[in-house]
């Protein structure tokens, strides 16, 4: 049963973080430096301002966790190795890793999602599968943001929470992202990679409210694969939602009846593309008769 995410590793930093994609920063700046690019990728997060008192909540104890939950991990030689090097990749794992305990009354999902007047679109799916290059295309077409990695989905509402986090960009899809200013950068070895502020892309494009899910998508990108959407039924949508949850050992039988009656409510494709315009039109398509 899935459980944690698998931590990257902490290999020594070649390129370490930046300030908003500049240069990289002295050693001695580089914790501070840290925090601080830390901050940029989850300003949205952890913005207040017009937000419903449950979102301010879940930013004040994310908040709580960025500026405590850090420090706290002083014992690990691992988190203190990331420390030294500014390893954003760690961090981040570090922060999503407490969002499993912080907010254990949701199911947490390794998905994307983006939302509409109809509703939310759930892009479940691991590392690779192109759901933060979709996700982007789609926010270009009108789509509202929630998140590009994480979702808290409410077993009892089956509703999504926001958690608009800057999008996580590797290195396939830095050319799709030319021209972007990335609001911070870590590099190891030969391995990058970039978090895009969301608002960088369309401006206002954050969504601030919880949204019911109406539609699912597994992503699956394949190079010059021509765009194919099949229908899913409901023992394989549950199956593969089972496979992309970080949490479903807490919730039990609870959160598999919550996966149950999604799969029978919604309806669920698959996706396979190798070129994100075509499966953007694919989407759209799909997203069409439920606004």
């Amino acid at each position: 049963m899935p459980g944690r995410a698998a931590r990257p590793e902490t290999a020594a930093a070649t390129s370490p973080s930046s300030d908003a994609g500049g240069g990289p920063v002295q050693d001695g700046d580089r914790e501070g430096a840290t925090i601080a690019a830390l901050r940029r990728i989850y300003r949205h997060a952890l913005l207040h301002g017009g937000a419903h008192p449950e979102a301010i909540l879940r930013a004040r104890r994310l908040e709580w966790f960025l500026r405590l939950g850090c420090q706290a991990e002083r014992v690990s030689t691992r988190v203190e190795q990331a420390r030294r090097q500014g390893n954003l990749t760690y961090f981040e794992w570090l922060i999503h890793d407490a969002r499993l305990h912080l907010f254990h009354e949701y199911l947490i999902l390794h998905s994307a999602a983006v939302a509409g007047a109809g509703g939310c679109l759930l892009l479940p799916g691991p590392s690779g599968c192109g759901k933060t290059t979709l996700s982007a295309r789609l926010l270009a077409r009108g789509l509202g943001y929630l998140s590009d990695e994480q979702v808290d989905l409410d077993p009892l509402t089956q509703e999504a929470l926001p958690f608009p986090k800057a999008l996580t960009v590797k290195p396939g899809s830095f050319a799709l992202f030319a021209g972007v200013q990335a609001c911070a950068t870590f590099a190891a070895g030969s391995w990058a990679v970039k978090y895009v502020d969301p608002e960088s892309l369309v401006p206002g494009c954050v969504w601030r409210s919880r949204a019911r899910v109406d539609l699912i998508v597994f992503p699956g990108f394949v190079p010059a694969a021509t765009t194919v959407v099949a229908r899913v039924d409901p023992p394989a949508t549950v199956e593969r939602l089972f496979t992309h949850s970080a949490n479903l050992a807490h919730h039990k039988e609870r959160g598999l009846d919550a996966f149950v009656a999604l799969a029978r409510r919604v309806p669920v494709y698959s996706l396979t593309f190798g070129d994100v315009d075509d499966a953007c039109d694919a989407v759209l398509d799909l997203v069409e008769p439920l606004s």
